[in-house]
């Protein structure tokens, strides 16, 4: 899961998202490595019976069933989980300041929101989508490790080689991905897309960084979206329109999504 590594709002406040980013911040608070990697997919292989959601589970109670739904486990688990931030022009260093859980991912039609683009002058600069892949070295030291995040930002620059937003005043990285997405790999990622991308020096630059159990594990897509930055552009409207009005929209293997203020889970 995504993990917030900082918390910005007073502690009781954040309380429960502290309850809730500790539970992953282990596991995703680290930049990754091809030993890490190889752990997970091998702990991604048990599932418990009749759910497809991976699980660690000591060898005693391999046969139990576990109750998802304690502990608040199961909750999380059905939620979408998305970090959002700033990305520093000077370094081009993604800077998360929010964690949000949402019902569920919202599917739409790209044609039924046109109008609402063109209001908000909101352009899809790009997309990619990437797969993680590890080849074992054998026994040679020789390692090869993709990440899906930088793999997706990777595809996304070779669709559009010379992808220039310089007009822009407000640009979006949004990155979509099944629950085993790691913030240090996304991180890695917006850095590696503001590199590939001619931004201005006066744009304001954000990220999303999404995972959800509905999204095949190690992949995850990467859609680029510009706007005239109008503080006002949404006003007015709710639900997926508002969303895509702020720039945040995810295409994913030939679908679009994204979250809805209406679906937030209150801490």
């Amino acid at each position: 899961k995504n993990a917030l590594e900082f918390m910005v709002a007073p502690f009781t406040t954040m309380l429960p998202l502290l309850i809730l980013a500790s539970a992953t911040c282990a596991a995703t608070a680290f930049t990754p490595s091809p030993l890490a990697f190889s752990a997970r997919r091998k702990l991604s292989l048990q599932s418990t019976k009749g759910d497809d959601w991976a699980v660690i589970k000591p060898d005693s109670d391999v046969d139990d069933v576990w109750d998802l739904s304690l502990g608040g486990v199961g909750l999380t688990m059905d939620s979408v989980i998305k970090i959002s931030g700033d990305v520093a022009l000077g370094n081009n260093e993604a800077e998360p300041n929010s964690l949000g859980r949402y019902v569920k991912p919202t599917e739409f039609n790209d044609a039924d929101v046109k109008d609402v683009m063109e209001k908000a002058g909101v352009t899809v600069i790009c997309s990619g989508f990437g797969k993680e892949v590890y080849k074992d070295p054998g026994l040679t030291t020789n390692r090869e490790v993709t990440y899906a995040p930088s793999d997706a930002v990777r595809d996304a620059l070779s669709s559009v080689p010379s992808a220039s937003v310089s007009s822009a005043k407000s640009v979006a990285l949004n990155f979509l991905g099944g629950d085993d997405l790691m913030w240090a790999e996304v991180c890695d990622a917006c850095t590696l897309m503001m590199e590939g991308l001619d931004v201005s020096d006066n744009a304001k630059v954000t990220f999303n960084s999404a995972c959800h159990k509905d999204f095949p594990n190690e992949s995850c897509s990467v859609t680029v979206i510009a706007s005239g930055g109008a503080e006002d552009a949404a006003d007015g409207l709710s639900g997926v329109e508002k969303s895509v009005a702020n720039g945040e929209m995810y295409f994913f293997q030939g679908k679009w999504y994204t979250v809805t203020e209406e679906d937030v889970v209150s801490p």
